[in-house]
């Protein structure tokens, strides 16, 4: 088999996803990402690392796959720039090779390869936070979830507005795909023509930046790769505009304004998932009922009465809450000491100086002086021994709380 065969059939034999969402990754997320793999015959083991324009050839020709971890990239707004950062995922080890040290070994060498690159941090979602807290690795974002009625929130929406097709788009193709309720319009991603798709990135990221400092740049490509993801969940991507921003009914799609929701949604175990809700906290209420009758009218499978909304500048009436929940979900691990330093957001005058050990990654040992002055933060790396003495962890912690991250991201 291919290295991608060997790929999908490890992520079958140590995950749960449907067929149909194994193939939204394959398809989609792996030809974009690195993975690092390891090889064995039973006698020796070899470190595999490969992209899409780069398959190694196996010195072992009778090895199986027993170990990997997959590597993707996102295009992070991070402190003060821009950056891509690689989000660990699909870490699996053969049942029959387990504790046997193989995913300490392929971490090692993710950390390196990151590192050597000058990445400031990876990050991933532990399915066992333990695992991972030897490696330096600590939570760094709380998700923060709501159980809503779905049958007061039916009855409201019924109660308040008529329920209609949207009479405002014209075209058969983009009817397909609309759905409103007289004051708002909802349209799935697939139906929105480029212009919209700028702007609902536009909007996304301005109410997104608003909050966090730390956060997946929202782009085409971006909800691109989210709707795909949707779909492969019988779910879909959808964009919620105030239908008094709609002249006429012969205004044109393309000249429609930023809409004032960005939503996705899935179906997890047949209860209506929404995995993430960008809006004002003014908009949310009508958002999600947008998005439940469109959800109902559009998909056939059962809805449940549970709704996970992720966002946490979003409020909404006591009314309609069943239960709320804070869960940290993603884990941080500094990889590159100097490149993390320079991200980090401080204030003129700032001045501290320390020494880091971190055992997995040996370049990052040695005293550093971080200075915040006029043109921004200065880092520099000390030819000395210093009395503070922190570990990798330990210097993350630190300054963990300068960081309102965002990381949304299941893939």
């Amino acid at each position: 088999m291919s290295y991608r065969e060997d790929c999908y059939e490890m992520w079958r034999t140590c995950f749960t996803d449907t067929e149909q969402y194994m193939d939204f990754y394959f398809n989609v997320m792996v030809p974009n990402n690195e993975v690092l793999t390891l090889y064995g015959d039973g006698k020796r083991e070899e470190v595999l690392y490969f992209n899409p324009d780069h398959q190694p050839t196996n010195d072992l020709p009778n090895a199986k796959l027993t170990s990997m971890i997959h590597l993707n990239p996102y295009q992070l707004q991070f402190g003060n720039r821009e950056c891509v950062l690689h989000y660990i995922v699909g870490v699996a080890t053969a049942p029959v090779h387990r504790r046997r040290g193989q995913m300490r070994r392929l971490l090692e060498e993710a950390f390196q390869l990151m590192s050597d690159r000058g990445e400031p941090i990876t990050y991933l979602m532990p399915a066992n936070e333990r695992i991972y807290l030897p490696f330096g690795f600590r939570y760094a974002y709380t998700q923060h979830r709501i159980d809503l009625d779905i049958r007061r929130l039916e009855r409201n929406a019924r109660k308040s507005h008529r329920i209609t097709r949207d009479a405002a788009v014209s075209s058969a193709s983009i009817n397909d795909h609309t759905f409103g309720i007289d004051e708002y319009r909802t349209i799935s991603w697939d139906a929105c023509p480029p212009a919209e798709r700028e702007a609902a990135c536009s909007c996304a990221n301005q109410i997104i930046g608003g909050d966090f400092n730390a956060y997946v740049v929202r782009t085409p490509e971006y909800y691109e790769r989210i709707a795909r993801e949707m779909e492969a969940a019988d779910g879909d991507l959808l964009l919620v505009y105030p239908r008094q921003d709609v002249e006429a009914e012969n205004l044109a799609i393309e000249q429609a304004s930023q809409p004032i929701g960005i939503v996705s949604y899935m179906y997890e175990y047949k209860k209506l998932e929404v995995t993430e809700v960008i809006c004002e906290p003014k908009d949310a209420l009508a958002v999600l009922q947008q998005t439940y009758h469109y959800a109902s009218t559009h998909n056939q499978n059962h809805i449940r009465a549970i709704v996970c909304l992720e966002s946490a500048h979003i409020s909404l009436p006591r009314a309609y809450i069943v239960r709320t929940e804070r869960k940290p979900i993603i884990m941080m691990r500094i990889v590159n000491v100097e490149s993390f330093l320079s991200h980090l957001p401080g204030k003129e005058g700032e001045q501290y100086e320390f020494y880091v050990e971190d055992k997995w990654i040996p370049q990052n040992n040695g005293a550093y002086r971080v200075v915040w002055e006029k043109e921004g933060v200065r880092v520099d790396k000390l030819n000395t021994t210093h009395e503070k003495i922190l570990t990798i962890e330990e210097l993350f912690l630190l300054f963990r709380d300068r960081w309102r991250v965002y990381l949304n991201e299941i893939v």
